[in-house]
């Protein structure tokens, strides 16, 4: 989990300062709703999103993206995990609601909630398209030229908060860890639309090495889309995953919407 959350951390911190440019593909996009509303769906799985906000057409507010503990609950992670209430640990952080027990952890987090369904849909789609390990890769290259600029920017105005030689390296390492690229596989009867990420990485430290699964579920809902994770604290060399787990965890968070 905190290999996972170190990634999802960097990219939130990059992709700000690189995306514009770096096309639908990219996971990591900072495209603004203008630009989502008009790019392309591509793909069944772009259109299927589509056509299932469209029937859905639920509108939530805003403010549904600053209550992640709200809409998943210690009772809701207590009962997938077969664990009692009071053996969770739950914080919140940027936005995300972590749970934590001694065998594993939860999480639920990138709510987004759009001005319209077909908005909601468009990013959704465009966000779970497949990606070869060479496009994961030169989109890594893209957030590390992109940052590195911003960062030698910032130093020349005395507000750097890292050194721009540093950048570079760690995207291009992130890039190596998803040589197999990224992979959705699409969730039938799961709120508008669903997607489980079943991206493996593998990465070597120390001479040892470590492979983990994304073990991450998006889900839509009208205009709004949510992702949650569930695993437990498998061996380094051994990740497994675990989509009944975050299947279930999203339908309850689905079910008890208003």
């Amino acid at each position: 989990m905190i290999r996972r959350l170190a990634t999802l951390a960097l990219l939130a911190l990059l992709a700000p300062l690189a995306l514009a440019g770096c096309g639908d593909k990219s996971a990591a996009t900072g495209a603004g709703d203008e630009a989502e509303a008009g790019a392309e769906a591509a793909g069944e799985g772009a259109a299927a999103a589509v056509e299932g906000a469209a029937a859905s057409a639920k509108i939530f507010d805003e403010e549904l993206r600053k209550k992640p503990c709200e809409l998943l609950t210690k009772a809701m992670v207590a009962k997938v995990a077969g664990v009692g209430e009071d053996a969770l640990e739950v914080r919140e952080i940027s936005g995300m609601c972590l749970y934590e027990w001694e065998a594993g952890n939860a999480s639920l987090g990138f709510v987004r909630v759009k001005k319209s369904a077909e908005m909601a849909a468009t990013y959704f789609a465009n966000a779970h398209m497949d990606m070869s390990g060479e496009e994961v890769a030169a989109a890594f290259d893209k957030i590390g030229d992109e940052a590195k600029k911003k960062l030698e920017e910032d130093a020349e105005d005395g507000e750097a908060k890292a050194a721009p030689e540093h950048v570079k390296p760690v995207t291009k390492a992130m890039g190596g860890a998803f040589a197999g690229g990224m992979q959705f596989e699409a969730v039938d009867g799961l709120g508008d639309a669903a997607f489980y990420e079943k991206t493996r990485t593998e990465t070597e430290l120390a001479g040892k090495k470590f492979v983990s699964y994304a073990n991450k579920l998006d889900v839509l809902v009208g205009n709004m889309s949510f992702g949650v994770t569930f695993s437990l604290n498998d061996e380094p060399d051994a990740a497994k995953m675990y989509k009944d787990e975050n299947v279930a965890l999203a339908r309850a968070v689905v079910d008890a919407l208003p």
